[in-house]
């Protein structure tokens, strides 16, 4: 578990770019806001994270296999193609932040609005300094890829189980899944990222 302080960082552009606002059409009261709102969100967060680098074997016809589960994903095996090895991890923002974004949608809408545009900012910040932490793990001579999460291409949300299999993220760090493979805390995120060797320059 993290501190919130690490998400202080969060570009508040991009915070913006959520609401579909530019920054430099932004009247001063609504970045005041957004300001207040971060503050209150940043008391809120408990940043945490579950991740374990597993063996990789890339089959025919779309077939992955990441340590002990075999599933079938074109669009995965594209994104891992020349790994070797895979990254998988799940983080989350904690539970109070959904909270919060419940208040929110009770009381005043633009409130709301901020917060889910916030909260989402600084779940890409985490994920963010979450992927610079395991590049810092890797061996010598090796490299990431782009992360890859349930949801995208042809690698449904019901793929979120694989994470649970693999990580006992509800034990770990609290996420739990619903019917529809759907993450509680909702800014929590699930993500594979492959581990290739550097090419010989």
């Amino acid at each position: 578990q993290e501190s919130g302080s690490l998400l202080s960082e969060t570009p508040r552009r991009e915070i913006l770019r959520y609401m579909n606002i530019r920054q430099d059409a932004a009247e001063p009261a609504l970045l005041s806001r957004v300001e207040e709102e971060v503050a209150v969100l940043l008391k809120l967060a408990r940043p945490a994270a579950v991740y374990e680098r597993f063996p990789l074997m890339l089959g025919e016809d779309g077939h992955v296999t990441i340590g002990p589960e075999s599933f079938v994903s074109h669009t995965l095996q594209k994104n891992l193609d020349g790994a070797h090895a895979v990254w998988a991890f799940a983080a989350t923002l904690g539970p109070e932040i959904d909270r919060r974004i419940r208040r929110s949608e009770l009381g005043n809408m633009l409130t709301a609005l901020i917060d889910q545009a916030a909260a989402a900012a600084m779940a890409e910040e985490w994920c963010g300094l979450l992927c610079e932490r395991l590049r810092g793990e890797l061996l010598p001579g090796e490299r990431c890829v782009a992360r890859f999460s349930p949801g995208f291409g042809d690698l449904s949300l019901e793929r979120q189980q694989l994470f649970q299999d693999l990580l006992q993220m509800d034990k770990s760090i609290g996420i739990r899944l619903t019917d529809a493979y759907l993450m509680i805390p909702s800014k929590s995120v699930t993500a594979f990222m492959g581990i290739r060797r550097k090419e010989k320059e």
